[in-house]
This record gives C-alpha cells, structure tokens and sequence, in this order.
C-alpha cells in the first residue's frame, strides 16, 4: 500500500482552510444564539423549544433535546439553532461564555425551562427559585 506524502504548505493550506470554515461559523453563530436567548427568556409559543435546545448545548447529559420539537419553531428559529449547533460542534468557548453574563443568562434558562425532574437535585433555594417560575405550568 502506497501512502501519500503531504507537503507542509498543503498541511498549512488545510489549517487556514478549517480556520476560515470556523470563523465563519462564528460569524454566524454568535448573532444566532443572541437571537436564541432574547426569545428563549421571553414568553412566546417557541420560547421554551428554544430555551431547551440551548440548555441542551451548556448541559446535553442533564438537559435532554428532543429534535422532533424542531419543528415547533419557524425557519427562522430553526436557522439560528442549526447556525448555533454548527458553531458548536467544534466550540472555541463553552455557549454560555459566548453572551455578555452567560451564567446569569443560563441560570434564568434553567429557571424557566428545566424539568422537574431535573430540578429535583437542586438545592433548595434554586429550587424554590425554579418553582416560583413553574406555576401553572
């Protein structure tokens, strides 16, 4: 088996090629997930699909996605999320250090779209927080 010799320039080549695609991808990502959490925090029919894609990317293993609630959201939206999501795969910071006060920003999204079942480990105090949030939902 024959194997291909690569030249550095071509290495080097590739490098700034994937460099340029992620830049990019942040070009677009950053304007999405601020449009992502301004309607994630309001109170809107594609507010809580939003808020749950975004817990999603801070805390996959704790906050679970469905992808099927895609298609609650208008292109727009689901645009931004697809945007977010490519800018996340292969992330230069965690979503929640991207905003201005990402904690802050993330402990209201929690606030507003964790499950009970989620919550129920929480301490007290945030879990007293979440359910003044949940009532009558």
């Amino acid at each position: 088996m024959e194997t291909k010799t690569i030249s550095v320039a071509e290495v080097a080549e590739k490098i700034e090629a994937e460099k340029s695609k992620q830049r990019a991808r942040f070009a677009a990502g950053i304007p999405a997930l601020e449009r992502l959490v301004k309607v994630a925090l309001s109170d809107t029919g594609q507010s809580q699909v939003c808020g749950r894609f975004l817990l999603g990317l801070y805390n996959g293993p704790c906050y679970r996605f469905d992808l099927t609630d895609f298609r609650c959201l208008d292109t727009e939206l689901f645009d931004d999320c697809i945007s977010v999501l490519r800018m996340d795969a292969n992330p230069v910071r965690e979503v929640h250090n991207l905003i201005e006060d990402g904690d802050v920003v993330f402990r209201r999204l929690r606030m507003y779209w964790a499950t009970e079942d989620e919550a129920s480990d929480w301490p007290q105090d945030e879990r007293n927080e979440w359910s003044q949030h949940h009532v009558g939902h």
